[in-house]
């Protein structure tokens, strides 16, 4: 069983895309609305994919929603760096250490959230969705 909530993000973005069509039946909405699902997001391949068809240069989301998901795959970029270092053993207890990748780690997040302070709360719902199913990994990957 794959079990990596594919069927879930789909579902919840039909369901948004569903509540959002009432609601500007209703009443105009205050601003256009995008809902972007990344294919094979666990691999790496899915934001690759997008890059490549045009996702991230505007032409086809639009330069906000273009720059917001450049924003976020940057933010995304700091789980990377903390789980590289771990892979090449260079975590270290030492206080230095930490200090400068807490710099780094910083600099990436502060630049992000001013460059679209939105992706705190893209990144926020990302975090909850990966703790909601948390159980469908290994155990040795849970921890």
């Amino acid at each position: 069983m794959h079990a990596c909530g594919h069927d879930g993000h789909v579902a919840v973005m039909l369901g948004t895309a569903r509540v959002l069509a009432r609601l500007a039946a209703e009443s105009e909405l205050p601003r256009p609305v995008t809902l972007v699902f990344q294919p094979a997001e666990e691999g790496g391949a899915g934001g690759k994919r997008m890059v490549e068809d045009g996702a991230l240069d505007g032409s086809r989301l639009g330069p906000r929603v273009a720059s917001m998901v450049a924003q976020v795959s940057k933010l995304s970029a700091v789980n990377q760096m903390l789980r590289r270092d771990k892979r090449r053993g260079v975590i270290s207890p030492d206080p230095a250490y930490w200090q400068s990748t807490w710099r780094r780690l910083r600099r990436m997040m502060v630049e992000t959230v001013v460059a679209e302070p939105l992706v705190v709360l893209v990144k926020l719902a990302d975090r909850l969705h990966n703790m909601r199913t948390l159980y469908s990994l290994p155990r040795d990957k849970q921890l």
